[in-house]
């Protein structure tokens, strides 16, 4: 359970194709047929299986057309069980303070029952589609503090959670959502039991319980500044051309790219003041599969001034369904986001 499927690496690779020639256009990527130069390219993933083979798609999909598979480009990952720099409130290596993120969590929402009255719609429509025995309602909704504060595992939100983002898994892995038996076990998005537009609400329930706990203060400053780091860190070595012993990427890479989670964006969305985005088929601040946060160094011309821009790449869930090949002509959404903090 959770790995990755091959469909899933498929459409990773079509994300990658589209980077490519995307990034070709802009001279930043060598043309098609040729492979960039040593170091060029750097990629790094955590030790997950689905982050390695979804790092390993967006490479075979950014060098499909080369005669060497991938130009050789390695996916780099860490030597530690949990790596330092993407699970960093995870590692060991910074702490997440509980007592304030409990204070911030209680200010934010009061008592998880009004949840519950926020949500019983999308409460109700699980309860259905999933056919629960027992009520999911009598199911608890305890706040644990151990590490990070976060419903704890088998409480109401934490199992709405994951299970209203495998059915937008199903979803977007292609199985049927119509013409099936509503049965348990029925091989069909939510066993067929969904009705028209219930996946999108129901993924209120998994975006929210995302955004909640990996917004709160201390979680989204320890989860997201080493990757931060390593990001600023990247850009300022490409410029000086001097190799940052800190850094993992090369002083020579101008494409860098690091597969992680959706809590890291979450967390990096929190803690440049509340980055915000809305991509079609998705809820606001849906993380979606493969999308990806995609920080742009530019030079203006006319006076060398150097920005940085943010924009959010994710196929569509029907791209992704449907298997669409993504081009210039038929791209991704890549959607411009406004940093509060800058």
């Amino acid at each position: 359970p959770g790995n990755l499927s091959t469909i899933g690496q498929q459409n990773v690779a079509r994300l990658g194709a589209w980077y490519r020639e995307f990034y070709t256009a802009q001279g930043l990527l060598p043309p098609l047929g040729s492979c960039p130069a040593a170091g060029e390219v750097f990629v790094y993933a955590d030790v997950d299986e689905r982050t390695i083979q979804t790092a390993q798609g967006y490479l075979d999909g950014l060098f499909q057309s080369e005669a060497t598979p991938d130009c050789g480009v390695p996916v780099i990952r860490s030597s530690e069980n949990v790596d330092p720099y993407i699970l960093t409130p995870f590692s060991g290596v910074c702490q997440v303070d509980t007592a304030a993120d409990l204070v911030a969590f209680n200010a934010r929402i009061g008592d998880p029952a009004a949840l519950i009255d926020a949500y019983s719609a999308q409460l109700q429509m699980l309860q259905e589609v999933t056919q629960s025995p027992s009520p999911l309602l009598d199911l608890p909704t305890t706040v644990a503090t151990n590490g990070y504060v976060r419903f704890a595992s088998g409480t109401l939100f934490d199992v709405a959670d994951i299970i209203t983002e495998t059915f937008q898994l199903e979803y977007a892995q292609g199985m049927p959502d119509t013409g099936c038996l509503p049965d348990i076990g029925a091989q069909c998005v939510g066993w067929g039991a969904i009705p028209p537009g219930g996946l999108y609400d129901m993924m209120k329930l998994h975006v929210m319980n995302i955004d909640l706990f990996s917004s709160l203060p201390s979680f989204a400053q320890v989860g997201s500044t080493n990757l931060m780091w390593q990001m600023v860190g990247t850009m300022d070595q490409m410029l000086s051309g001097a190799k940052n012993p800190h850094m993992l990427a090369p002083a020579e890479s101008t494409f860098t790219m690091f597969v992680a989670h959706d809590v890291n964006l979450s967390a990096i969305a929190a803690f440049l003041g509340g980055v915000t985005w809305k991509a079609e088929g998705f809820q606001e601040n849906d993380p979606g599969p493969a999308g990806a946060f995609v920080f742009e160094l530019h030079e203006i011309k006319r006076n060398g001034q150097l920005i940085v821009r943010l924009f959010y790449v994710i196929a569509t869930l029907d791209q992704m369904r449907q298997e669409t090949t993504l081009t210039l002509q038929t791209p991704p959404q890549r959607i411009p986001l406004v940093i509060p903090a800058c």
